[in-house]
């Protein structure tokens, strides 16, 4: 088909085709006809391979382009000046950070965790399993938790054994989960006894149990036992108490905590440098220079003289340059790079001569126009078919 293209725009074909062109075109025509009758002029096939090209193109510079970004930006926005948070003692507590609202003036906080937070938890009393201690009947009981109360009934038939009317309340309780409290019974060496536990950590989630209607199932099955107090959780931070009712507590902006264990060594939590995010930077900077390449054509010659220009810089920086131009990190290398300065050297000096404005440059050009780093046949079919290759394109039909 590229042969037979070199007489489309012969003025007399041309003003035959441009007729054919606002015929497609014409207001009345659906998008899908437009596009049928558009292919039909420059060929299914050879329109599919082209777009497809050109838009295979297009992505690769817009990728060249982003993996700079993080390399090359300013501000927040640049990787070297992103923060890792840690604490020295995670069995005691463990950190996360946003770096978006982390200040970046945030170095060190000593943190002392002097209790956790806790639910609380009621053991009843243990009843034979098959026993039948628990008369048959309607019982009602109520559960009271954060000023409120909640209400619960149980129907105890006539040969319930112990085990199936500790079911039936425990049923009971689970079926209102705005009571905050989960039930449970807990069966050993032919013993069964209700459980109880808040749903939360904290003081305001103590719960009691009383009977109703002179009913005596929770004092018969002893499930009013406290046997583990519900509590804040009580810190300090650089020496100013504090409490919280979970063990996830916000000691800065952008920057969190979840308590372990209790312990009375203060535990250091620090920003450093995030060289994981450094050298996860480069990786990604090197695998979309590498797609460049990849493309075997105007685009991938261009790479490679490039980074060939560049490959005493890069290497002193552990992203070395094969051969064929294409680009490798040394792990180790990068980060003792970007200890030293070199390598945000690298990324962000040298003005548009530099390396990365070159790259840069580049990768913008190809997404402008990225016809003209298609192979020479496409280019040829893209050049001569280059307005209904554009409408098609564009997404204009």
């Amino acid at each position: 088909m590229v042969n037979g293209i070199s007489n489309f725009f012969t003025q007399s074909y041309f003003d035959q085709t441009y007729a054919k062109v606002r015929s497609a075109l014409s207001p009345g025509t659906t998008t899908a006809q437009k596009k049928a009758s558009l292919a039909s002029l420059i060929g299914t096939s050879g329109a599919s391979t082209a777009q497809s090209a050109l838009l295979s193109m297009k992505k690769t510079g817009s990728t060249l382009r982003a993996s700079l970004s993080g390399l090359t930006g300013l501000g927040s926005k640049s990787v070297f000046k992103q923060t890792a948070v840690a604490s020295d003692k995670p069995d005691i507590l463990t950190v996360s950070s946003d770096a978006s609202k982390l200040s970046p003036s945030f170095k060190l906080m000593t943190v002392e965790v002097s209790r956790l937070a806790t639910k609380q938890e009621n053991r009843g009393g243990s009843l034979s399993s098959t026993g039948r201690d628990l008369a048959a009947g309607r019982y009602d009981f109520a559960l009271d938790r954060g000023g409120k109360s909640y209400y619960f009934s149980a129907e105890l038939r006539a040969g319930d054994t112990n085990l199936s009317s500790l079911s039936k309340m425990a049923a009971a309780v689970n079926q209102n989960a705005a009571a905050g409290v989960t039930a449970s019974v807990e069966t050993k060496d032919g013993a069964s006894r209700l459980v109880l536990s808040s749903r939360d950590t904290g003081e305001n989630n103590a719960f009691a149990l009383r009977d109703l209607a002179g009913g005596m199932l929770i004092s018969q099955t002893g499930a009013n036992q406290n046997t583990l107090r519900a509590q804040d959780a009580a810190y300090t931070v650089d020496g100013a108490a504090k409490t919280s009712a979970s063990n996830t507590v916000t000691l800065a902006a952008g920057l969190s905590a979840t308590f372990k264990s209790a312990d009375t060594r203060g535990v250091t939590v620090s920003a450093s440098a995030d060289e994981n995010a450094v050298l996860s930077a480069v990786k990604g900077f090197v695998s979309g220079f590498n797609e460049g390449l990849s493309q075997s054509t105007r685009l991938s010659r261009e790479l490679s003289a490039l980074s060939k220009t560049y490959s005493r810089s890069l290497s002193a920086v552990g992203i070395d340059v094969a051969a064929n131009g294409s680009l490798s990190v040394r792990d180790s290398a990068v980060k003792s790079a970007r200890q030293s300065g070199a390598l945000q050297s690298l990324f962000t000096s040298g003005g548009s001569t530099g390396f990365a404005a070159r790259v840069q440059a580049k990768a913008q050009a190809v997404e402008r126009a990225p016809m003209q780093f298609l192979d020479q046949s496409l280019n040829t079919y893209g050049q001569s078919n280059s307005l209904f290759i554009g409408l098609l394109f564009s997404g204009s039909i």
